[in-house]
């Protein structure tokens, strides 16, 4: 498509596997972002949970906020259509976003082999789960983002049936007295888990990266962030509040306190839900990196913008399998201090200053345009 010099950002579609441009539904990129979400929930939550139920304040004000970092990249879509030439054709924005999407997919594969080794050690060795999950990400993004898309919406309902299904069999009973310590004395790790979860806030890039993806996303910006906004409260509140009120204070020290949920969860069919768990969760885990692969990869320079950058998506996966390597080798923690300070900062730059600024000069830009036809 034919790319005018005004800032109404008409930009190409994304590559399918079959070639041609791919698009994905406004539902479909919501799906996207709240996997993604969910992956990060998966693998941290536990790191997020000794606050026991300030978490339940944190999120709902952090979700606050989020909402007014997104008002400038919602403005620049819903208003011009896209992100803009200024961002569309910057090397630097590119390059920095491919590099967030590695940094992201690396603490992921991470932090799900240590996740596998801690709770299912003898499904695989940590360099084989590294290497499997790196090299099926790599897969899944070389069929394109409609694939990525379906297969994501699988994914999500799979996640849903069993998050319910491990609530409402689950042997394990509520105890609202669980709730009595957010009265007490956590109070000054409120703004430190606040902080960290902003920063979890990947989303704000993934959502200008998908842009050219989305089907008249000029219409549809708002309501796929919206119900990004509304699910991912409303998810992070029930799960926080049903481990707090089934597991009280073992959910402060305990690993997983998800899966914790699934082994007191049994029927009559499914004695127990360990290894439920532990499919839905490698498949979120495959598909949201195969995500994070496939928009560093578009960041990258391909052969054919008609065809997926196959040769980018290997690069990056084995980018990734090499950086995962190291950090478990290290004992790298993606969710340190410093590393939430790089991911909140990459957050801001590129979900939230990048788009405003872009924002400012289409909207001076397209000044210029009408001052000229006046002229």
């Amino acid at each position: 498509m034919t790319e005018n010099k005004s800032c109404a950002c008409h930009a190409e579609g994304a590559p399918n596997a079959a070639g041609g441009t791919a698009e994905i539904s406004h539902s479909q990129a919501y799906v996207l972002l709240i996997l993604a979400r969910l992956l990060h929930t998966m693998i941290y939550f536990h790191g997020e949970m000794h606050m026991g139920a300030w978490i339940l304040a944190s999120i709902l004000i952090s979700t606050a906020i989020e909402t007014l970092l997104c008002l400038p990249l919602l403005a620049l879509l819903s208003r011009f259509g896209g992100v803009g030439e200024l961002i569309r054709r910057s090397p630097v924005y590119g390059f920095l976003c491919a590099a967030f999407f590695l940094f992201l997919s690396s603490g992921s594969v991470t932090h799900f082999t240590r996740f596998m080794q801690t709770e299912f050690p003898q499904v695989l060795p940590p360099v084989a789960v590294m290497l499997v999950t790196a090299a099926a990400a790599v897969y899944c993004s070389c069929l394109g983002v409609q694939a990525l898309a379906r297969a994501g919406t699988i994914v999500f309902a799979a996640f849903a049936v069993l998050l319910v299904s491990m609530a409402l069999v689950s042997e394990a009973k509520p105890d609202m007295l669980n709730m009595i310590p957010v009265t007490e004395a956590d109070m000054p790790d409120l703004w430190r888990m606040m902080l960290q979860d902003l920063s979890s806030s990947r989303w704000l890039v993934m959502l200008p990266c998908l842009a050219p993806c989305i089907r008249d996303v000029r219409t549809g910006a708002k309501k796929t962030a919206a119900a990004y906004l509304v699910t991912k409260l409303v998810i992070l509140e029930l799960l926080a509040a049903l481990t707090i009120l089934l597991l009280g204070n073992f959910v402060r020290i305990i690993g997983y306190p998800i899966l914790a949920i699934g082994a007191y969860a049994r029927t009559d069919f499914i004695r127990h839900f360990d290894a439920v768990n532990m499919f839905v969760w490698s498949l979120n885990c495959i598909l949201v990196n195969g995500v994070y692969i496939f928009l560093a990869a578009s960041k990258m320079p391909a052969k054919s913008p008609s065809k997926p950058n196959v040769v980018g998506a290997v690069i990056c996966g084995a980018v990734v399998f090499a950086a995962a390597y190291a950090s478990y080798g290290t004992g790298l923690d993606y969710n340190s201090n410093a590393a939430n300070a790089v991911k909140g900062a990459a957050v801001l730059a590129l979900g939230v200053a990048a788009p405003a600024i872009s924002l400012v000069h289409c909207k001076l830009q397209k000044r210029r345009e009408e001052a000229c036809k006046e002229g």
